[in-house]
């Protein structure tokens, strides 16, 4: 298919030796606007983010395709920072489970997306049931964090970190490191904005959230986590 005029374009790609290991397939590269326009079934998502490992493909609500480019090495560094931070508290309280930016989630009205950084309360990741979690899981994170790439509008990203809060994400943070501001969101309040703040913490712990006891010492004070914005 080649539908340049849309900017659509999908055109062969030649299969190594080693990639026909695994058995012959015909594969191909997509190349496509943003906002393709493009509507894709859940078992065509899942096959063109096997078959374009190097794109970051999101579903809309409305079952439409936007591609994005590979996360520039600046914006990799830091948000393996935010990954790092994050898995770092939760290894030590056990807690939940993290993901990074690779990892998508199916929401409940049919977005599929992956956050640059989230987190999910054990409990409810054991719910899931193993099948469904090899794929995009059927599961909305309860800690979501959107890192802002050069490339990135502000607006575009803070409508991507909504998405989640509309489907019951209890809270997001948007960290902007050109302006150095974070915006906190929390569903059914105002966002908050913090600008240059040295240190970013989470709510103090609520009442989602039953402790554990601690694979190390260590004092939890805040929650999700606490952490440096050296993003």
């Amino acid at each position: 298919m080649d539908e340049r005029g849309d900017g659509v374009s999908v055109s062969p790609r030649r299969v190594t030796k080693k990639q026909r290991i695994g058995g012959e397939r015909s594969l191909y590269s997509l190349r496509v606007r943003y906002r393709s326009g493009l509507r894709v079934s859940d078992a065509a998502f899942v096959r063109l983010c096997l078959d374009n490992r190097d794109l970051r493909l999101i579903r809309t609500p409305q079952k439409k395709l936007l591609v994005m480019p590979p996360a520039g090495s600046d914006s990799s560094m830091r948000n393996l920072k935010i990954c790092y931070q994050l898995a770092h508290w939760n290894y030590a309280t056990d807690l939940g489970v993290v993901f990074e930016s690779s990892g998508g989630f199916t929401l409940p009205n049919g977005l599929i997306q992956a956050p640059d950084a989230s987190w999910i309360l054990t409990a409810r990741w054991e719910e899931v049931p193993r099948p469904l979690r090899l794929k995009f899981a059927p599961i909305v994170p309860d800690f979501v964090v959107e890192l802002l790439s050069p490339s990135d509008s502000r607006p575009e990203v803070r409508e991507r970190l909504l998405h989640f809060l509309t489907q019951g994400t209890r809270l997001g943070w948007l960290l902007d490191p050109r302006s150095g501001e974070v915006e906190v969101h929390r569903p059914g309040r105002s966002q908050e904005i913090l600008v240059g703040p040295m240190t970013l913490s989470g709510e103090r712990r609520p009442a989602w959230i039953r402790p554990r006891p601690a694979r190390y010492p260590v004092r939890l004070t805040t929650c999700p986590t606490t952490s440096k914005v050296t993003a």
